[in-house]
């Protein structure tokens, strides 16, 4: 059975810091809480890469990415395989900000078909993974990136 997650997420950076972030490795296995679907280990990459490869989503998924001189916005909409293919690393690159200054949040949440959530939240220095439980994907859900997502996958289904 196939399913989706949806993806939303937004770092902000002190100033020039968003180059630095760019430059790390995010290797998922220097954290040692992950749990379901990100219990598994991927290789480590620099953000950079990550990047490059959730760009690439576009054409596997919707996929909205936005950067500016300070900050890094995701919406997305993910099939199953490329969710566990990239999920793990999109988490690590978000985890990774923390040692740039970065600060925000990305969610990943089962779209209408699969209960899943997950959330990584990132402040200057340290940064947090947690499972979701019910209430919090439902808070989720309400969100506004979580609205922007529907949006999107709305405008790509020619507006149902």
């Amino acid at each position: 059975m196939s399913w989706d997650v949806a993806v939303f997420g937004d770092l902000k950076f002190p100033a020039g810091k968003l180059a630095m972030w760019r430059g790390l490795n995010a290797d998922a296995a220097t954290f040692h809480d992950w749990k379901g679907h990100f219990e598994r280990r991927a290789p480590g990459s620099t953000v950079s890469e990550i990047l490059e490869g959730v760009e690439a989503l576009a054409e596997e998924g919707l996929v909205a990415v936005e950067g500016g001189a300070n900050q890094w916005k995701i919406r997305a909409m993910l099939p199953k395989d490329p969710f566990l293919d990239w999920g793990l690393p999109i988490a690590a690159a978000f985890r990774v900000a923390a040692e740039a200054g970065g600060e925000g949040e990305i969610c990943f949440i089962g779209y209408e078909t699969i209960l899943l959530g997950y959330r990584v939240t990132v402040k200057a220095g340290s940064s947090t993974f947690e499972q979701l439980d019910t209430e919090g994907i439902h808070a989720a859900e309400k969100s506004r990136g979580f609205r922007e997502v529907d949006a999107l996958v709305k405008e790509a289904l020619g507006g149902e």
